[in-house]
């Protein structure tokens, strides 16, 4: 007899039914709901396809319709059996991303990038494919995704050059998947943000500083803040920073190739800045502290005091980041050319030497004094020297 809706229905569990017209055909109930299936030879063995349990989207008609679908391309020479244990085989983009993290980034990206890699992989990558088979994601799908993120550009294009980055390992090297969906889709465009600190607005957060200070809130916090507007030095770079790369002689830090980002590189220091750390209390090997001395300050502590500071400053959409912009504008307005305020920032890896220090970081020492020593005259409320 066919198959029917209402047979299918009453199927007892352990019941088993054929269709008469459509060879191959059949419902069977072992347990829950009856499964439709085609039971067909394929290169002389016998090979049971499921087709999918009775309901939405599988009724008597539609399983029938999937069924000759079936069997006529396995008679045009294909086999579905082999495509769907390929495709029950493939890894998940969760896998292929744990492999992207563990081979290629923890091996070519430095540890702080690393960390703001994976951070965007857990929160933005991971949630939303992290389930789906690697043959399964589409161009479509990204671009749907990569959508969302329109109130956040910055985010979205950061987090879709790593998916990009980690489907084309997929792709080339792994051989996961024949092409790379994330290719060619166009990034959102970002506005270029330039703001720097004006000298009331250092003197109201050196103002704030005071306060806090007084209040012994957070002291590496301190630290921090007052050595990026006084150096220019990136946040990671700042929270990392250990007494032993301190180089009174030569008025600069000395950076090791894992803690600065643009690769190991000499920090000239001003006077203000260099009489600044001379008179901290060294009761940690990390100059910007912890609560537990014995280790460095974390990002989510300092940017608590950083709002602290920040709020009782006055100041709105104010960044860490703008002390860099401070001290890159107020390089170029001591008349520094462009290879001076590229080095005072670190833009250019340096593979630096003791030698190579002594010899160079004389005039680079020179545009850190005089920017240094107005970031200090503001911080403290005086006039800005000319």
């Amino acid at each position: 007899m066919n198959i029917t809706k209402e047979r299918v229905e009453k199927l007892p569990i352990g019941g088993l039914l054929w269709d008469e017209d459509l060879h191959g055909f059949g419902v069977r109930r072992q347990r829950g709901k009856p499964v439709y299936f085609v039971k067909v030879r394929i290169d002389g063995r016998q090979r049971w396809l499921t087709i999918g349990p009775h309901g939405s989207p599988w009724t008597a008609a539609s399983a029938r319709k999937e069924a000759h679908r079936l069997i006529g391309s396995i008679h045009g020479g294909s086999d579905p059996a082999t495509v769907r244990d390929r495709k029950r085989d493939e890894p998940t983009i969760g896998k292929v991303l744990d492999r992207y993290l563990s081979e290629y980034v923890a091996v070519h990206n430095k540890p702080s990038t690393a960390a703001e890699i994976k951070k965007h992989v857990e929160r933005d990558l991971r949630p939303e494919f992290g389930a789906s088979r690697i043959g399964a994601i589409s161009r479509s799908e990204i671009v749907r995704w990569h959508a969302g993120y329109s109130d956040r550009p910055y985010y979205g294009n950061r987090a879709l050059a790593y998916l990009r980055k980690a489907l084309s390992l997929a792709s080339k090297d792994w051989e996961l998947r024949p092409d790379n969906p994330a290719l060619g889709i166009r990034m959102f465009p970002e506005p270029k943000r330039e703001r720097f600190f004006s000298d009331d607005e250092l003197g109201r957060i050196g103002g704030a500083l005071s306060e806090l200070e007084a209040e012994s809130e957070s002291p590496g916090g301190i630290r921090a803040v007052r050595l990026l507007a006084l150096t220019g030095m990136r946040l990671g770079e700042v929270l990392a920073l250990e007494w032993a790369w301190l180089h009174p002689a030569q008025g600069c830090f000395l950076l090791p190739d894992e803690a600065a980002k643009a690769g190991a590189r000499a920090v000239a220091l001003g006077k203000p800045a260099l009489t600044y750390l001379a008179k901290l209390e060294r009761n940690s090997p990390f100059i910007c502290f912890g609560s537990d001395p014995r280790g460095p300050l974390g990002e989510a502590a300092f940017y608590r005091l950083w709002r602290l500071a920040r709020d009782r400053a006055k100041l709105e959409n104010a960044r860490p980041h703008d002390f860099r912009h401070t001290v890159g504008t107020y390089s170029a307005q001591t008349g520094a050319n462009a290879f001076q305020v590229r080095d005072i920032l670190g833009h250019k890896t340096l593979a630096m030497t003791g030698r190579y220090v002594e010899k160079n970081i004389d005039p680079l020492r020179a545009t850190a004094d005089a920017v240094s020593r107005r970031v200090e005259d503001a911080l403290s409320g005086k006039t800005a020297r000319k």
